[in-house]
């Protein structure tokens, strides 16, 4: 009997059949002879000659070069060119390669596909959600005079002639509805079934975007073309709630409708056409061969951020608008009546991420509510959240504490919530051994993930990803990866939120003491020891940073003279100097030689064995004297730096205990008694205690 099944059906077109291995002959010239054919015959039942020399012919003729054009060749024939490099993962299929190599370009629109919503995967009832949506979409554009008609056969040449025509497609999504919002999404859809927007349940809610082709931007390759556009740093949203807090102000969020579209495009988008869209083109009433000349930033435009952010500058200055130095997209109002002191009063702020804002005022100046009435008509805004909204990707909540003080609570649960596993299997994940290269990405992936949980609200798990991302590029071994899901399960168990609150002592805004702690990074020598003199540089980095919190505070808060007042940067310099030592800063470290160089040692290098540290030491003592910051040592246990530089877990006891109490202690100790030396007095006083 023949055991053999004989060659199988593949299951997939991802997993082709694998060709048998030919057998072994005795001879190689043995060749199995191809069964015979039916000669071909002609009409009249003759023989046809098909014996026609051709491969013959072919032999003997001449060979002719064929034209190669590869990256080489392009190279030897531009000055400048762009190049894209992707790598490619080892678990696609022949298939899935050739299908990229053949065309890239469709090949990544069908892996993208499904993040998108198919039209024919719809019920009737969603199908016709996506109907209204356009035609809001659409609506918009002719509201806001976003495109519109050629006016003459003469500007229709002017386009192509010019090739500054880029395309433009739809991109339906389904936008998931935050919690708060829930009922009243619910209510929506129960009362407005001819209008809503959204679903039966209340979950989701049907968008349409209709998104410009960005790539193919004709001046993308320009060396003038700019691109780039701040937002508001994380510091400056913080400070925003702490200032909120602090004065028992209302938080507000606010987000643009249509944000691209209510703002002019940059100089260099003008001029720009663009086609395609068909329900777009039938409102305005071109045909399919025109093109549509742009007016208004687009999404999809890779100028539209920075053209939203020109003009959001422009417009709040105009209402009197003070911009933060060091800060680009956060601004203050002044009093015209009322002083702090030997300065204006702060009546109100406002600070943006793209198109989502926070703003705070007193509502008890009219002149603050003259002013965000100014803002509102200054621009559509889609919605005015107060206590509970979504903002950057955050959730932000406003209550009363214990003592009916507001307190501002940002957290991130449902980011958590949605928080995949490595994509590594199981049986891999447990053993030990290097990465491959599909494992290194989904574990690159993984750490995209949790930075981004670490950065917003989660500060246990910055020291690991950052030392993690290291060991993935320079180690690859598979216990890295087993740290990183560890890592996810731990923030899942227990997750912390940031909490912003008055501080009852704090009588004025002046009074606020900023603390900031340094220490150095893990292992920064080969042998995995560490020294003095990085030390030094971690206290120096340290105070820079708190130089900088003081100073934006103050800004803040109305002192200081305007930026383009200050000619002379020396000058400017130091008025920041002297306007940041008007608040107090403390800056902790737990190295007793850091320490000492800073604030004891009158040696020749302050008791370092390094030039460079030594002058960074001298230059943190002027510093601190400036500004007014005061150092302080602590002990290591006390020190919550340790836990942003280092893996161990009981670097980080420290931290989760400060961010479930929101207490701490940063008392001097003039007997520079280390941790370690304290625990083990405490030890030696555990054993002699008698026993019962």
């Amino acid at each position: 009997m023949n055991d053999d099944p004989g060659p199988q059906p593949a299951t997939s077109s991802t997993a082709p059949m694998i060709p048998a291995e030919p057998q072994p002959t005795e001879n190689v010239n043995e060749y199995l002879e191809p069964d015979l054919q039916r000669a071909r015959l002609d009409e009249d039942g003759n023989v046809v000659d098909c014996d026609l020399h051709w491969v013959q012919e072919l032999e003997n003729s001449e060979p002719h070069p064929e034209p190669t054009m590869d990256m080489y060749a392009a190279m030897s024939e531009v000055d400048e060119f762009f190049k894209i490099e992707i790598d490619m993962p080892t678990t696609w299929s022949n298939r899935q390669r050739k299908m990229f190599e053949r065309n890239p370009v469709a090949f990544m629109v069908k892996k993208r596909r499904d993040s998108e919503v198919s039209l024919a995967r719809l019920s009737p009832a969603e199908r016709e959600l996506f109907v209204r949506a356009k035609a809001k979409e659409v609506e918009s554009f002719i509201k806001n005079e976003a495109v519109r008609k050629c006016v003459d056969s003469q500007e229709v040449r002017e386009a192509y002639d010019s090739q500054r025509i880029v395309k433009a497609r739809w991109v339906l999504t389904w936008k998931l509805v935050p919690p708060e919002d829930r009922e009243a999404a619910v209510k929506d859809a129960m009362e407005n079934t001819e209008t809503t927007l959204h679903d039966k349940q209340g979950r989701r809610k049907a968008k349409a975007r209709i998104v410009m082709l960005g790539f193919q931007h004709p001046s993308l390759l320009d060396p003038s073309f700019k691109t780039a556009s701040p937002v508001q740093s994380m510091l400056g949203r913080n400070l925003l709630y702490l200032m909120a807090a602090q004065h028992g102000w209302e938080l507000e969020g606010l987000n643009l409708a249509t944000a691209f579209l209510q703002t002019m495009p940059t100089e260099a988008d003008a001029p720009l056409w663009t086609t395609r869209v068909e329900e777009r083109r039938q409102a305005l009433g071109v045909d399919s061969e025109s093109s549509l000349r742009i007016l208004r930033n687009i999404y999809g435009s890779t100028t539209a951020p920075r053209g939203l952010r020109l003009d959001l500058r422009k417009t709040v200055t105009n209402l009197g608008a003070i911009a933060i130095v060091g800060e680009r997209c956060l601004w203050i109002w002044l009093s015209q009546h009322e002083c702090d002191g030997d300065h204006p009063r702060t009546i109100g702020a406002m600070g943006g991420h793209v198109d989502d804002f926070h703003r705070i005022g007193d509502n008890n100046s009219a002149e603050w509510q003259a002013i965000k009435e100014k803002v509102n008509k200054a621009y559509k805004w889609a919605m005015t959240k107060f206590k509970n909204y979504r903002h950057a990707g955050t959730d932000v909540s406003t209550s009363l504490d214990a003592h009916g003080n507001t307190k501002i609570t940002v957290d991130h649960d449902y980011c958590i919530e949605s928080l995949m596993d490595v994509d590594v299997k199981p049986d891999r994940l447990a053993s030990d051994g290097t990465m491959n290269p599909s494992e290194i990405a989904v574990c690159r992936t993984a750490l995209g993930a949790l930075q981004w949980l670490a950065v917003q609200t989660q500060p246990q798990l910055c020291s690991r990803c950052n030392l993690l991302l290291t060991e993935v590029v320079t180690k690859a071994q598979l216990q890295t990866a087993r740290e990183m899901q560890q890592m996810i399960a731990e923030v899942r168990n227990e997750s912390y939120r940031l909490e912003f609150f008055k501080l009852r002592t704090v009588r004025h805004w002046s009074g606020m003491v900023f603390v900031s702690m340094g220490d150095q990074a893990h292992a920064n020598r080969d042998n995995g020891h560490g020294s003095n003199d990085a030390k030094v540089q971690a206290i120096l980095e340290a105070e820079d940073q708190n130089f900088r919190i003081k100073l934006l505070w103050t800004k803040l808060h109305g002192r200081g003279v305007p930026r383009q007042l200050r000619d002379d940067l020396i000058d400017l310099v130091t008025t920041a100097e002297g306007q940041a030592s008007t608040v107090k800063g403390v800056l902790c470290t737990d190295s007793s030689g850091g320490y000492d160089a800073v604030e004891r040692n009158e040696s020749p290098l302050l008791g370092l064995r390094n030039m460079r540290a030594a002058l960074q030491a001298l230059q943190l003592r002027d510093n601190l004297r400036r500004v007014g910051c005061e150092p302080r040592w602590l002990a290591s246990d006390y020190d919550l730096a340790d836990a942003m530089t280092k893996k161990k877990a009981e670097s980080r006891v420290g931290l989760l205990t400060f961010l479930k109490t929101w207490l701490w202690s940063v008392a001097f100790d003039p007997t520079f008694t280390s941790a370690k030396r304290v625990s083990k007095k405490a030890a030696q006083q555990l054993v002699k205690l008698p026993s019962i």
